[in-house]
């Protein structure tokens, strides 16, 4: 994720990196991406999984989120396309 840096909606420096993304729903669990390596597979699709993570200005409330694993997500989409 993305540390450092400016907003790049409005610009400004005040910037809040790390914010936790979560689920309210259910324990407060983090927000999660999931992808199948196999998603044609009926019982085990080899699901690749992240949390996700936050920057949000503090000026305007623009906010980015990012996959903390991208890696592993684009691993299993390259399996699941034959790659």
């Amino acid at each position: 994720m993305r540390e450092s840096g400016s907003c790049v909606k409005c610009g400004s420096g005040e910037v809040i990196p790390n914010v936790r993304a979560i689920y309210r729903g259910e324990l407060n669990r983090d927000l999660e991406l999931r992808i199948e390596a196999d998603p044609g597979a009926v019982l085990f699709t080899e699901p690749a999984y992240t949390t996700m993570g936050a920057r949000v200005c503090g000026s305007c409330g623009y906010t980015e989120l990012y996959a903390a694993d991208p890696a592993s997500l684009l691993e299993a989409w390259r399996k699941s396309q034959g790659g």
